[in-house]
């Protein structure tokens, strides 16, 4: 007789564990862009730009962005948020240059949201949500791009989009603007987030992402953009190990192929392509004029007050005695020099240790893990926003800071410590590649 004998466990097996999916974080991500109430929805000229920045500081609250150790990077954003805020609200008043408080909150608060995001984009159990945030948003500006280019200007004048709006190229081509004001502040994100978004993933998916990414920046005919995104790749090839690039050149041949199909059966906007990017060479150019005559006209006046800059006092002003007509653009259609401007020498240098700091973050974050996909993502949108940034202003935008900040964050490891899932673990250890993060597609 055989007896059988039953395995009853003494405790009830624990549920599986799912992984949370932060709905709230990724509702934050994919709000950055937005600075308006679109008009479809019946409102107009409202800025949503007070609403981003309390949203990220609720998010900030919530997952306790403030519950770490200050890092270099950290001191000198707060460093530079707190010059902003002194030039603004402290010197701006002895030189009788009343403070706007949109401006205030659009200046100050865009660092500060851009902390935030940094110090939680560190965290390991957060980027999966950051990664899914930053692919929606993606999808949602391409989308919005194709809308507005499909719908024309006579439609969307209709709906009110008119009055501070900018939507043209310097030939006077209607282009879309997305959720921005303008056309290149619209590119310069797209190319940011676009190269983040491409370089989180692997293989094909890594091309469908490209090829997203590419079909809204050439909807917004940007120039800027398309030279900071190719910029941004080829930096990010050349920091790869020699295999990873092999593999890339592996993959080259076939995109290359379906590159030409495209070109062969769309020649106009080759066309089109190749016309906007031969205008930089040229004299006869407005927008190439235009931009030396402002940069020319900045280092000019600058001279004037070189250390604490010119605050609030009219950018128009002060550049048209130099600049002619090319001041009216209102600023100087470049970030380095933009914040020489605004915020003197003491600013110019506490931004450019921002950049130098967040690259050197990234760069240890690759000695740890040559084949982290978010220290990659990182280092892309970092080089998109700086090459961006000699050709545009987009420094003035809370979108394009924040989003700075939180790709940066994604990639980035100091000497103090690194995010991880179990905590904080010291400067000096040695991390798996696991523990950086990587997501394959």
């Amino acid at each position: 007789m055989t007896t059988t004998t039953t395995f009853r466990p003494s405790r009830k097996m624990a549920p599986e564990h799912k992984p949370r999916r932060h709905l709230l974080l990724q509702l934050t991500v994919f709000a950055l862009p937005f600075s308006y109430v679109p008009h479809e929805f019946g409102v107009r000229n409202l800025s949503v730009t007070p609403a981003v920045v309390a949203l990220v500081l609720l998010v900030g609250a919530r997952y306790g962005a403030l519950g770490r150790r200050l890092g270099a990077m950290d001191t000198a954003s707060i460093l530079l948020a707190s010059w902003i805020g002194v030039r603004i609200l402290i010197l701006g008043p002895l030189e009788d240059a009343a403070p706007d408080i949109l401006d205030v909150v659009s200046s100050v608060g865009a660092v500060i949201a851009g902390i935030v995001m940094f110090r939680l984009a560190r965290r390991h159990e957060l980027r999966p949500a950051f990664k899914s945030g930053l692919r929606l948003s993606l999808l949602f500006l391409v989308a919005i791009a194709g809308y507005q280019s499909l719908a024309g200007l006579g439609r969307l004048q209709a709906l009110g989009y008119t009055t501070g709006f900018y939507y043209f190229t310097f030939e006077g081509a209607f282009r879309p603007f997305g959720t921005f004001l303008s056309p290149t502040v619209f590119g310069a994100y797209l190319a940011m987030i676009g190269v983040a978004v491409t370089l989180l993933h692997r293989g094909w998916a890594a091309w469908a992402w490209f090829a997203v990414t590419a079909a809204g920046l050439l909807m917004t005919e940007t120039r800027a953009a398309w030279i900071a995104a190719a910029a941004a790749l080829v930096v990010v090839f050349f920091h790869r190990p020699g295999r990873a690039r092999m593999r890339a050149v592996v993959w080259l041949v076939p995109a290359g192929i379906v590159a030409l199909i495209f070109a062969l059966t769309n020649l106009d906007l080759v066309g089109t392509i190749f016309d906007r990017l031969s205008g930089l060479l040229s004299d006869a150019t407005t927008s190439r004029t235009a931009r030396l005559s402002l940069w020319e006209g900045v280092l000019t006046v600058i001279q004037q007050s070189p250390i604490i800059g010119f605050g609030q006092t009219s950018f128009v002003d002060m550049l048209r005695p130099v600049a002619g007509d090319a001041a009216a653009f209102g600023h100087a259609h470049e970030n380095y020099l933009q914040v020489l401007y605004l915020y003197g020498g003491i600013g110019l240098v506490l931004f450019l240790i921002v950049l130098v700091l967040a690259y050197r973050g990234i760069r240890v974050t690759l000695k740890q893990s040559p084949d982290s996909q978010f220290a990659y993502a990182a280092l892309g949108g970092l080089v998109a926003f700086a090459v961006d940034s000699l050709f545009e202003t987009t420094w003035l935008s809370l979108s394009v800071v924040t989003l700075l900040f939180l790709v940066v964050g994604l990639g980035y490891s100091d000497k103090i410590g690194y995010a991880t899932r179990d905590g904080l673990i010291p400067g000096g250890s040695s991390l798996p590649s696991h523990s950086i993060g990587t997501l394959s597609s």
